[in-house]
């Protein structure tokens, strides 16, 4: 939908076409679709009012009580996981990639939608992003990713130091952890 909307169905197509990963282990997808990669993120951005969605939190806007209630519901998902599954670092093979905009105090994460563990290919569930104090950052469900092809969005606070994004995946009671240290010099002050 939208003004992205043909170009984003041209890079998911592509993400399609190009499943697996090279011989160095990286997401086919991530070099067989570069070029449209940008093009589609330089939409995205030029188009960030028509694109804004709810996945995002802002403690200054907390005042919409919409919001408000997803972020609680979100919160309690993400300490039900935590408190109960087991939780594991990303193996090397679907380790997520980040991008953090420190001028605009924002980041994306690139998850991948489905791994194949034996004979059994496990599905995206959800996801989360928290920074270093227990903060919800962002989150989202597969269907809410696949909008971003995979991507979920995120904002950062002020002092920031460090962003791990959480994943489920298939049935398992098993949760992937990713942290990502900001670098130092970058803390997000006005």
């Amino acid at each position: 939908k939208g003004p992205c909307g043909p170009l984003f169905r041209k890079w998911l197509a592509c993400t399609d076409a190009h499943p697996g990963e090279n011989e160095a282990g990286e997401a086919l997808h991530l070099s067989r679709c570069a070029h449209l990669s940008a093009p589609l993120a330089e939409c995205l951005q030029r188009h960030e009012t028509y694109y804004d969605d709810d996945l995002r939190f802002d403690d200054d806007n907390d005042a919409d009580r919409e919001e408000k209630e997803l972020k609680e519901s979100w919160e309690t998902i993400a300490r039900d996981i935590e408190s109960s599954y087991l939780i594991r670092s990303f193996p090397e093979a679907m380790r997520p990639e980040m991008e953090v905009r420190l001028e605009t105090s924002e980041g994306a994460v690139w998850l991948s939608r489905a791994f194949r563990q034996g004979e059994e290919t496990k599905l995206l569930l959800l996801a989360y992003l928290k920074d270093e104090n227990g903060r919800l950052l962002g989150a989202g469900t597969s269907e809410d990713l696949e909008r971003y092809g995979g991507a979920l969005r995120f904002g950062l606070g002020e002092e920031t130091c460090r962003v791990s994004v959480y994943a489920v995946y298939g049935e398992e009671e098993l949760v992937y952890v990713m942290t990502r240290r900001l670098p130092a010099a970058s803390k997000l002050s006005s």
